[in-house]
């Protein structure tokens, strides 16, 4: 009686063990990771001083020391200024481009680059760039075809 009754217990725990390992190997990570996880910013590396961020796009509006910028994909955000934002312009005669401050020198509707850096956990307006549109070339050389 006693090897029968072996061969019923032992099938039996060895199912429930399976069921319960299965149940907590399968909804143990969904409960555990199911929380979003947090916006909190590592440093990867020692060496790394700030993380930034750069959008191609244009200033639709500025308020303040707010920007809000338009991206090449047609989507908007708002982002503060940063208390040492720079506005590189370029002008078409010369070879470097020109450097102002503040909020007052940014030109709407036009196309350039900015540059955000992460400061106090926010990302600010630190830099933008402003690209020269090229004035297409239509000159080409001569030749006349000559038959024979």
């Amino acid at each position: 009686m006693g090897i029968s009754v072996q061969k019923v217990l032992i099938p039996i725990a060895c199912f429930i063990l399976g069921v319960g390992l299965g149940v907590l190997f399968n909804f143990l990570p969904i409960l555990r990771f199911n929380q979003p996880l947090g916006t909190k910013i590592e440093k990867a590396s020692t060496l790394f001083k700030n993380q930034l961020a750069t959008i191609e796009g244009t200033v639709s509006q500025v308020s303040g020391q707010q920007i809000t910028i338009k991206a090449n994909n047609g989507q908007s955000a708002q982002f503060p200024a940063s208390k040492k934002l720079t506005v590189f312009k370029r002008d078409p005669n010369q070879p470097i481009p020109q450097a102002f401050e503040g909020v007052n020198s940014i030109e709407p509707d036009n196309t350039a680059n900015f540059v955000l850096e992460l400061e106090d956990g926010q990302f600010r307006v630190t830099s933008i760039h402003y690209s020269v549109t090229a004035q297409p070339t239509t000159s080409s050389p001569s030749a006349t075809l000559k038959g024979k």
